[in-house]
């Protein structure tokens, strides 16, 4: 009598819920600017990025305040200005209550008058380490800064200053427990890719070039796009890096280099060293937009268009295509991704959902296959909204950062003005696309003893081979049992007698359908 009540509680479910979980936003909150942010700036939106430490997250934002600018005698009156708030994990705001620390003051101290980027940021101890270069023309000089976490004190260690930079383009930087890597993406002066090694803490007050290291591009320069080199960089260990280029005709370059780093040491201050290019591979894509290593040393690639490239750890092309359907996710458009690590193999993306002409907050979830587990988009205040940075929880939330947009009309006309938004959201991992009553996986019986046979229909973009996984999955989205289809036929019999009582997904290529265990 128990079983059989327990067969109806969870058939009533599946029939009912989709899935256990749905996603939700926790709580979201705007970012209340003050006077640090211009109001009614027209089209002026707040980039910035999200930086977790000890606990605690940091939103580091660019803004604009005019009459602040007229007040420092910034060169440049467009430009956005820095700010940094502090967050707990429940969206409350810390240092000052619900404004932010400016950071132009700070700047103006050490003779920045423009500021656009911030090149580099990392938690180290309880400190925040992050670099905001001096953009004036072709000059663009290090401004190193040390934020303390405990007390919100900004202390600016200003670095050489470097020539030679093209004017007008990002050096991405990455920070080292005792260096910053510094790309110099195109050189002023002759056609040339390098990268900076500064040590961080030469002195109190100053930072230091330790040494050059010259990007060997000879295999492929006759690829490279006429006036554009190296655009960004992550590194591999402490002696070799994976560079992109921009190609010709709409192609990308990536190249891994490696350097003697015992090498490196001995050298004088500021003098260069050559790198040995290990591998490179050039491939087409619409657009790059951020690349990333996974743990098995794959490198992940996100294109324009929801293009994802994959390169295994030789260079080797093993994976270039579209990721979401068209059908389902032509109103998502993606900014950026990361792999989660609460779901090993699952990965989050962000951007923007279109909805009757209006962009909603928007995050997909999708397995290691790139099938879609969840998708989620919510209306803030049904205006123009995207998000532009995300970072994972120990317990798997989310918390985003993006920009809301708001429209004032004043004796001008209508104008524009974004405010900064911020939110924790829990994703739901076992909300799969098509999950119930899917037609290329029959499973039965349904409900099963010790036993299933799954059934497979191949039709257009549902073809598995013999190989191709049966993967099954529990409600929390962990997977616990795996068998591959050999030999090759329209059925397979798979042995579930190991698994507990609940509700179960069958997952081959990218089709997901439910069953449940009695």
């Amino acid at each position: 009598m128990k079983k059989s009540l327990f067969i109806c509680i969870l058939i009533i479910i599946c029939l009912i819920f989709p899935s256990f979980a749905h996603s939700e936003v926790l709580w979201e909150k705007e970012l209340n600017t003050a006077k640090f942010i211009e109001p009614y700036a027209d089209n002026l939106v707040t980039t910035g990025s999200l930086y977790e430490c000890n606990g605690a997250y940091y939103i580091l934002y660019f803004g604009m305040d005019s009459s602040t600018a007229k007040k420092v005698n910034y060169k440049w009156q467009g430009s956005k200005y820095p700010a940094i708030m502090k967050i707990d994990e429940d969206g409350k705001t810390l240092f000052r209550k619900e404004q932010a620390l400016p950071l132009i003051d700070s700047l103006n101290e050490v003779g920045v008058k423009m500021s656009r980027q911030v090149r580099a940021c990392r938690c180290q101890g309880n400190e925040l380490l992050f670099d905001i270069p001096q953009v004036e023309g072709i000059e663009r000089t290090p401004i190193f800064y040390r934020f303390s976490t405990i007390d919100g004190n900004l202390n600016s260690i200003e670095g050489e200053r470097a020539y030679h930079y093209q004017p007008h383009q990002t050096q991405k930087a990455i920070i080292s427990d005792d260096e910053e890597f510094v790309l110099a993406d195109g050189l002023f002066t002759f056609n040339q890719s390098r990268i900076d090694v500064h040590n961080l803490f030469g002195d109190e007050n100053h930072t230091t070039l330790k040494y050059r290291i010259i990007l060997n591009m000879d295999a492929f320069q006759d690829s490279i796009a006429e006036g554009t080199y190296a655009m960004d960089f992550l590194m591999v260990d402490n002696q070799s890096f994976i560079v992109r280029y921009f190609g010709k005709n709409k192609k990308t370059i990536i190249a891994k280099y490696s350097y003697d780093k015992s090498a490196a040491a001995n050298l004088e201050t500021g003098q260069t060293l050559t790198s040995n290019l290990v591998w490179y591979t050039i491939y087409s894509t619409g657009g790059f937009q951020k690349f990333v290593r996974q743990d098995n040393k794959n490198l992940l690639i996100l294109n324009i268009g929801n293009r994802m490239t994959i390169l295994d750890n030789d260079g080797k092309n093993i994976f270039n295509k579209v990721i979401f359907d068209k059908t389902k996710y032509q109103n998502y458009t993606i900014n950026d991704f990361i792999p989660l690590k609460y779901k090993p193999g699952y990965f989050a993306f962000w951007g923007y959902h279109i909805e009757n002409s209006e962009r909603n907050f928007a995050v997909i979830i999708t397995d290691n296959d790139f099938n879609v587990v969840d998708a989620i988009h919510w209306d803030y205040n049904g205006k123009s909204n995207s998000l532009t940075d995300i970072k994972e929880k120990e317990n798997g939330n989310l918390i985003v950062y993006g920009n809301s947009l708001y429209k004032v009309t004043n004796e001008s006309g209508i104008n524009n003005y974004y405010v900064p938004y911020y939110a924790e959201i829990r994703p739901n991992y076992t909300d799969v696309d098509d999950q119930a009553g899917n037609k290329q996986i029959g499973i039965s019986p349904n409900p099963a003893g010790d036993f299933i046979t799954i059934t497979l229909q191949p039709s257009e973009g549902f073809n598995p081979s013999e190989g191709s996984e049966i993967q099954i999955y529990n409600t929390l989205g962990e997977k616990v049992m795996t068998e591959s289809i050999h030999p090759m036929t329209a059925s397979h019999r798979m042995n579930i007698e190991p698994l507990p009582r609940g509700i179960y997904f069958v997952k081959v290529g990218g089709e997901t359908a439910k069953f449940v265990k009695m």
